[in-house]
């Protein structure tokens, strides 16, 4: 199992990398980019976090408020907002469903 946790981990992270460089392109993005990206990251390795991720990639829109609450209590309301936006972005975009559905 923790074998396939690193695995799982890995692999998140790679997909994070590519969309942090995407998203990280404009200079005045920076700082919240790499907020979001470190949010993501810290929800990616926690197990619950982790599920409702899953959950709101199959397209299970409540698991996504859940995955809120969680994210306001370590990044303060305003990161939170906007990772989970992002999220409900990437979930709702097609070739980004994929992907992510892929990492998670």
């Amino acid at each position: 199992e923790n074998d396939q946790n690193a695995e799982y981990v890995c692999r998140y992270e790679r997909f994070l990398d590519g969309l942090g460089r995407r998203l990280g392109c404009n200079e005045a993005d920076r700082d919240e980019t790499a907020a979001i990206m470190g949010l993501l990251r810290g929800l990616s390795v926690a197990e619950e976090p982790r599920k409702l991720v899953a959950a709101e990639v199959a397209g299970n829109s409540s698991s996504l408020d859940a995955v809120c609450s969680l994210a306001v209590k370590d990044a303060g309301p305003a990161v939170a907002s906007s990772a989970m936006q992002l999220l409900g972005n990437l979930c709702l975009h097609p070739p980004f469903r994929r992907t992510l559905s892929d990492r998670v």
